[in-house]
């Protein structure tokens, strides 16, 4: 919940309505990255791995100024709000960055070695549309470095990043999966005739990652392709479907959609990842750094 339009109605309806209607969520849903307070903000969520006996699965989530985020909606220990890190634009931001995440583990009971459980950060990160302006190429250069830091010096085993309305790359960084942008799954904007977004691939997508629990390194990656049809959820079942398209005001067929997302995050991958640069090479023994590619199974899901 710690994203750009959670306080979009001001912070006396953030706390009147928002967080008690999240509280009154039915069934085991856990609500991280918002809160009264900085520790209620802070505080993970905690699941229990059925199949491991003793072991759980930890979530914490946070946001940054680079995203779009007001720093005053940053949460302390006498105002609500949420866990809002700088700008990702420099080394010192990251440093600072890397900081306030360490303090948010260490709160919980959850620094690194000591912890053993898996640990997903999940972060509101950079702009809505990835590369659509030049600074991007330069605050995905932070934005990676401190994913590798969280891996590095914390201990985080997924790094699941949003903000972009589409789907970005992902990079496999010392066997630990970084999601660069999980894109919108359900939105509004099926009426919109936006042509300058045309660039980009409208599908969205379910992720079913597996985690070796022991190790927290990737095991397997599934992108279930979904797409919006009169504002319902729909999954891409086969490889032609219709869609309706805002620029022409009527519904038009989409073939080979799932194929074009393929090759849409593949291209982000390695541009997320920085090894369409000089300097950083794709070491396919599992080295590193390795871009993570897609491809089509079962013509609608893709996985690695």
């Amino acid at each position: 919940m710690a994203n750009n339009h959670a306080l979009d109605f001001g912070r006396l309806a953030f706390e009147q309505e928002t967080l008690p209607a999240l509280d009154t969520l039915p069934g085991d849903a856990h609500v991280v990255g918002i809160g009264t307070s900085i520790l209620k903000a802070a505080k993970a969520a905690r699941v229990e791995l059925p199949s491991h006996e003793g072991r759980h699965l930890n979530c914490i989530a946070v946001s940054t100024v680079c995203s779009g985020i007001p720093p005053s909606w940053r949460a302390t220990s006498t105002q609500s709000g949420m866990v809002v890190l700088p700008a990702l634009e420099s080394s010192t931001a990251v440093h600072k960055a890397v900081g306030v995440t360490a303090s948010v583990l260490h709160v919980n009971d959850l620094s690194w070695p000591h912890r053993g459980d898996l640990l997903v950060l999940s972060i509101h990160w950079g702009p809505n549309w990835a590369y659509r302006e030049s600074d991007d190429t330069r605050g995905q250069v932070w934005r990676r470095d401190y994913a590798h830091r969280l891996i590095d010096e914390l201990g985080v085993d997924l790094v699941y990043g949003h903000s972009s309305h589409h789907i970005r790359g992902m990079e496999l960084y010392r066997g630990k999966l970084i999601i660069y942008g999980a894109g919108d799954l359900v939105n509004d904007y099926e009426g919109f005739a936006n042509r300058s977004d045309a660039a980009y691939n409208t599908l969205g997508a379910l992720f079913l990652v597996d985690l070796d629990v022991n190790d927290g390194r990737l095991v397997e990656l599934c992108l279930v392709p979904t797409f919006m049809n009169r504002l319902r959820l729909q999954r891409v079942t086969k490889r032609s479907y219709e869609r309706w398209d805002p620029t022409r005001s009527r519904t038009v067929e989409d073939v080979d959609g799932v194929t074009e997302l393929c090759e849409a995050v593949n291209r982000f991958s390695r541009l997320d990842a920085g090894l369409d640069h000089p300097g950083r090479e794709v070491d396919s023994a599992g080295g590193e750094s390795l871009a993570v590619e897609l491809h089509v199974e079962d013509q609608w899901a893709a996985v690695p």
